[in-house]
């Protein structure tokens, strides 16, 4: 089952350079929490890892955090201007100049998760298993127990055909998404779909 979170960057063999972005990347991310106090946990995802496991070129840099409050609580609320002003001043080599990012509060949309689970558990919103993989502060590569087997046999694509991560389910924005809108439609009229 895909729902078992894995550590995978000790089972992986990557090149030098490839260790050498890894780190470089992750220390970034370091480098932005350290700049951020309240960020609890921030991380890389989707197909910026997997493109440099598989020795390619990333385009952008995908990245989701979390935030807690004075209290100790997560906050839902979207920083990402705020953080984005301290990436441009923190002037990095590679979040913002080599490769564009977007950022994103995992704790913005349901189910609120820490990024980590939220990119890589049963919960994931992502249906292609390229975009189940992050990258942690520590340079650490973590997913899940079904995606790294896709991963080590090379299995590039995967359909999750009629799979509902939770049972919120926003109209979908693309009308031409059959699988989204038919499972909108389900939810919305209290059907099920088999």
């Amino acid at each position: 089952m895909m729902t078992k979170i894995i550590k995978c960057s000790d089972k992986i063999s990557i090149t030098p350079q490839q260790k050498k972005l890894i780190r470089e990347v992750s220390n970034e991310l370091r480098k932005i929490k350290k700049s951020f106090p309240s960020i609890d946990e921030i991380i890389i995802r989707g197909g910026f890892v997997p493109d440099i496991l598989l020795g390619k070129e990333p385009k952008d840099i995908d990245i989701f955090y979390c935030i807690k409050d004075k209290n100790g609580n997560y906050s839902i609320k979207c920083h990402c201007d705020e953080i984005r002003k301290q990436i441009d001043r923190l002037n990095l080599k590679f979040i913002g100049k080599k490769y564009k990012y977007d950022l994103e509060n995992s704790f913005e949309k349901e189910p609120r998760l820490k990024p980590i689970q939220r990119t890589a558990s049963f919960f994931s919103y992502h249906s292609d298993w390229l975009s189940m993989f992050c990258l942690d502060t520590n340079g650490d590569i973590w997913t899940n127990k079904t995606t790294f087997t896709y991963f080590k046999k090379r299995i590039h694509e995967v359909r999750y055909e009629g799979f509902l991560p939770w049972a919120y389910y926003p109209k979908p924005t693309d009308s031409n998404n059959y699988y989204a809108s038919l499972a909108y439609e389900a939810i919305k009229n209290g059907k099920s779909v088999l």
